[in-house]
């Protein structure tokens, strides 16, 4: 299922298949973002204040059709390095998923154990279908949360133990808010699905 400009909803898409899931078990956290050695005070406010809904409502009504890029910037995230043959059959398997569409990359990062999160913001300015395929060490421990322009509700979707993949739209007419948190080692894919021409 791919989405378009009407939609407003984050789809919790496909169940990963064991094709998949084989490539996906040979991405790991690193063994230093399994601990706390990152925890400060000042994370810890930053990821509460800047994943809240206080914070959306009061941007969201000033901003919403202005570039965003500076919000996005308020995370703790770390980058994370796919051995290159697993981003092969990684790249392989999507493209055979979607074939009508290119596949690119978003990024592909590691929320550290406590306190990881992506503040706020929308993308808007690279208008396309996003995949992210997430794992989480823990369930309930950490969530994608976004507003829904249909509804006019935030919505929170916390991630289950394990691999799972979502999906959403992004676009300029109806700016998509989101945001992540975590308090367990959590890895994000990202990948911008663009229709061929």
């Amino acid at each position: 299922m791919i989405l378009s400009a009407k939609d407003s909803k984050v789809e919790e898409y496909f169940q990963l298949d064991n094709q998949l899931t084989s490539i996906l078990e040979g991405i790991k956290i690193p063994d230093k973002y399994q601990n706390d050695i990152f925890l400060n005070d000042k994370i810890i406010f930053a990821s509460k204040i800047h994943t809240s809904e206080k914070i959306l409502h009061r941007f969201y009504r000033k901003i919403k059709h202005l570039n965003d890029t500076n919000f996005a910037k308020r995370n703790f995230t770390v980058p994370l390095t796919i051995k290159p043959k697993i981003k092969i059959e990684l790249y392989s398997y999507l493209k055979e998923k979607f074939p009508d569409y290119h596949i690119k990359d978003s990024n592909q990062i590691v929320y550290p154990k406590n306190h990881g999160f992506m503040g706020w913001h929308t993308n808007f300015y690279q208008p396309a279908n996003r995949l992210y395929l997430n794992y989480a060490e823990e369930s309930n421990k950490s969530f994608f949360r976004y507003y829904d322009n249909n509804s006019k509700k935030i919505v929170t979707l916390y991630d289950k133990k394990g691999w799972q993949a979502r999906v959403f739209y992004l676009c300029k007419e109806k700016p998509l808010w989101h945001c992540v948190y975590s308090e367990t080692p959590r890895i994000s894919l990202g990948f911008r699905i663009v229709k061929k021409k």
